[in-house]
C-alpha cells in the first residue's frame, strides 16, 4: 500500500516464490505440496477479495494461513495437541491485529476495513489481550506446564510490544 515497490514487481516476484515453494513442496511430498497450494490459493484471494469484505475475514485467512506453515513443520511430530493449533490460531490473528495497528494509515487510505480502521486502536490491544486470555486459559486447563509458560512469555512480550508502540507515538 506505501508505493514503495510496484505492483507488477510485486507480482513477479510472488509468482517466482510460489513456484520456487511449489517445486520444493512437490519434492518433499503430497501433503506439504497440497498444504502449500492451499497457501497459496488463500494468498491469491487475500489482497482482492478477503482483506476488502471484513476484518474478521481478513485475520481469519491469514491466521488460517500462517497455522498451514506451522503445521507443515509440526508434520512429522505425533499427536499435536489440539489446544496448540488453536493457540496458533489466535496467536498468528493476533499478529495480524498488531500489523494492521501498524498500517492503519495506508489501510485507511486504501479502503481496507481492518479491526483498527473500524474500531480504534484501543479496541483492538483489548481484543489481542482477550485473545491472549482466551487460549492461554484453554492451555492452562488443559495442560499446566505449558499453559503457565505461555501465558508468562505472552504477557511478557506483549506488555514489551505495547510499551514500545506507546513510546514510538510519542
Amino acid at each position: 500500500p506505501s508505493g514503495k515497490l510496484k505492483y507488477k514487481y510485486a507480482i513477479i516476484y510472488l509468482i517466482i516464490l510460489d513456484i520456487i515453494s511449489l517445486l520444493i513442496s512437490y519434492n518433499l511430498g503430497s501433503y506439504y505440496f497440497n498444504l502449500n497450494l492451499l497457501e497459496i490459493i488463500i494468498g491469491i484471494l487475500y489482497t482482492p477479495f478477503f482483506k476488502y469484505f471484513h476484518f474478521t475475514t481478513k485475520n481469519i485467512s491469514i491466521g488460517f494461513t500462517a497455522i498451514l506453515y506451522f503445521l507443515s513443520g509440526l508434520y512429522k511430530c505425533q499427536n499435536i495437541p489440539y489446544y496448540i493449533i488453536i493457540w496458533l490460531f489466535l496467536d498468528c490473528s493476533n499478529y495480524e491485529f498488531y500489523k494492521d495497528i501498524r498500517d492503519i494509515e495506508a489501510d485507511n487510505k486504501f479502503k481496507c476495513f481492518t479491526f483498527p480502521v473500524k474500531y480504534g486502536i484501543k479496541n483492538t490491544i483489548l481484543l489481542i489481550w482477550f485473545n491472549y486470555l482466551l487460549s492461554s486459559i484453554i492451555i492452562l486447563f488443559l495442560n499446566f506446564k505449558i499453559g503457565f509458560l505461555f501465558i508468562f512469555t505472552r504477557f511478557f512480550m506483549n506488555i514489551l510490544l505495547d510499551i514500545i508502540r506507546d513510546r514510538k507515538s510519542t
